[in-house]
């Protein structure tokens, strides 16, 4: 009976949480304290079969058993900055240039999210996962800003199911669609189908696609051109411009 009391104890404080860090997204769509409260807690199963899926592949054999990580790799500016005109290596050295950020930055921020002190394996894939962030917004064409992290999780969420992504970005959607319009959500499900479609992003081998042109990238890990999202950029910043030409 005590047992049993001090379960459900823990588990409706871990829901109380839950709900609270999701009205703190519905209020503030960029509080990523709230947003890793919410996945932390509703995405340790999915996250666990994607490290299962991981680990019985031949590159993530490789990566587990050397403890290889992406962040030296990809914080490697010049050796990017040589690689050919349009590689995806250098598509993302101008990001990195132009936002004076480093992947280091993002692991540092990140730092011990989702994580398993006990399991070495386990935490070498989700500092594999979690560092190629940024290349996902470079191959997809997701921006980086509030609104783009947005989709780009919706197109994450339909390349690997998971409830933790879909209960932290609904509020978030929301938030942004109640500034933005309805084509909030049109941007959002063509990038969930998009996602359903490409190849497994949490696995592809980045270090080797560096080298390849970007275009080849996207072909070949299956990349759709994100329309709706382009098209409603576009009208958005020509509003702005509209209003502030008027304000002149």
């Amino acid at each position: 009976g005590e047992v049993q009391t001090l379960a459900l104890r823990k588990m409706h404080t871990r829901w109380r949480r839950v709900f609270s860090a999701m009205r703190r997204l519905y209020k503030n769509p960029n509080d990523l304290e709230a947003a890793f409260v919410i996945f932390n807690w509703l995405s340790s199963g999915s996250v666990r079969k994607q490290y299962e899926r991981f680990r019985n592949t031949e590159l993530g054999s490789r990566v587990i058993m050397n403890s290889e990580s992406l962040v030296h790799v990809l914080d490697d500016v010049d050796s990017l900055k040589a690689m050919p005109v349009g590689s995806l290596g250098r598509e993302y050295s101008k990001f990195l240039v132009e936002t004076n950020r480093s992947t280091s930055q993002f692991a540092g921020d990140t730092k011990g999210r989702g994580e398993k002190p006990s399991e070495s394996g386990f935490n070498t894939y989700i500092k594999w996962y979690r560092d190629q962030h940024d290349l996902t917004h470079t191959v997809t064409d997701y921006e980086r800003n509030p609104f783009g992290e947005v989709v780009l999780l919706w197109f994450l969420h339909g390349n690997f199911a998971n409830f933790g992504i879909v209960a932290m970005t609904i509020p978030m959607t929301i938030t942004h669609a109640r500034k933005k319009g309805w084509g909030v959500f049109g941007a959002s499900f063509e990038a969930y189908r998009h996602g359903r479609k490409a190849k497994w992003l949490a696995g592809a081998d980045w270090p080797a696609l560096l080298s390849m042109p970007l275009e080849d990238v996207k072909a070949l890990i299956k990349i759709q051109d994100p329309v709706k999202y382009q098209d409603l950029m576009c009208r958005l910043r020509e509003s702005k411009d509209v209003a502030s030409e008027g304000a002149r």
